[in-house]
């Protein structure tokens, strides 16, 4: 977070509830990670997961789909991480064989 601010972004904790969402239709309010959210547009944060040694993404794919609390100073609201759409993660293997 201070590299991002330092780097003129609104970077903001994020806590998150990683692991079985409880109910797709009602955000969970338990958390059990924190990472990093930058507020590109308001109230549109872009989540960063920089704990994680798995993956080249922001946001790795097990925090997809997840309840999460930006901590601002003035609130916010429970939000739900953003799932990328299929097409953006493909990879097509082509191969011959005998």
């Amino acid at each position: 977070m201070s590299m991002l601010r330092a780097a003129g972004l609104k970077a903001y904790p994020v806590l998150i509830n990683v692991g079985t969402k409880r109910d797709a239709e009602v955000a969970d309010p338990f958390f059990n990670h924190a990472i990093v959210g930058v507020e590109l547009e308001t109230g549109e944060y872009t989540l960063m997961d920089p704990t994680d040694e798995h993956t080249r993404d922001f946001l790795p794919s097990s925090d997809w789909d997840q309840s999460y609390l930006v901590c601002r100073p003035e609130g916010e609201n429970i939000k739900i991480s953003h799932v990328p759409p299929a097409d953006e993660h493909m990879m097509r293997v082509k191969t011959t064989g005998s």
